[in-house]
């Protein structure tokens, strides 16, 4: 991820237990020096067996300015008081809300609590990085992402055929030339033609037919 900045880029590094510890006050310049510093910091880092996600969510805010990317990489597994991953959610939703910035989550476990993930992921990408493959695929990803055209909290709706269990329920974001899989269950009729609408925040209208 490091790698992939602008030499015109900013960046800092925090590690999440108790609180949130980070390699430097505030953002600094990418450079050799600074990732070196930023990568030997996280291998010295010694875990505590402690995640305090909600408390986290409140320690980045004095972080955040408008054009702000916060990459979170973990599991979303909290484990400080409340022990319920909704109510872990929903306060990191109300902490979030209104933030500045845009929030990315990479997932770095096949295990992991998909409500706490999804609260993180603000208007950003939701990746995968389980070996290195895969995180080398999610760099890149989350990387085109911030210079391809996005559409947020895309809406769909379909006309032509009854269509019930549709899945995602919610599509957080597209990016253009990102490949988009829903599934469904519909029941046919004489027709048997669907038409899906697609409806971007943009206030653009999209449609696609088929049989």
């Amino acid at each position: 991820l490091l790698s992939l900045l602008d030499k015109n880029d900013t960046f800092n590094l925090g590690c999440v237990d108790v609180d949130v510890q980070w390699v430097f006050e505030g953002s600094v310049n990418v450079g050799s020096a600074a990732i070196d510093k930023a990568l030997s910091f996280l291998e010295k880092r010694a875990s505590l067996g402690w995640t305090d996600l909600p408390k986290m969510a409140q320690q980045i805010l004095p972080h955040l300015k408008p054009n702000t990317h916060v990459i979170y990489l973990g599991d979303g597994r909290s484990t400080a008081p409340p022990y319920d991953p909704a109510k872990i959610a929903q306060h990191i939703q109300a902490t979030l809300a209104g933030a500045q910035g845009t929030f990315h989550v990479i997932r770095i476990s096949e295990q992991y609590e998909a409500e706490t993930l999804k609260a993180l992921s603000r208007g950003g990408c939701s990746l995968s990085a389980t070996d290195l493959e895969s995180s080398q695929r999610a760099a890149q990803e989350w990387s085109l992402s911030l210079e391809r055209p996005t559409l947020h909290h895309l809406k769909v709706s379909f006309t032509g055929l009854p269509v019930a269990c549709i899945w995602p329920e919610e599509i957080p974001r597209v990016v253009d030339g990102q490949q988009l899989i829903i599934t469904g269950r519909y029941l046919p009729n004489d027709t048997n033609q669907l038409t899906a609408h697609f409806e971007g925040d943009d206030g653009g209208l999209y449609d696609v037919q088929g049989e």
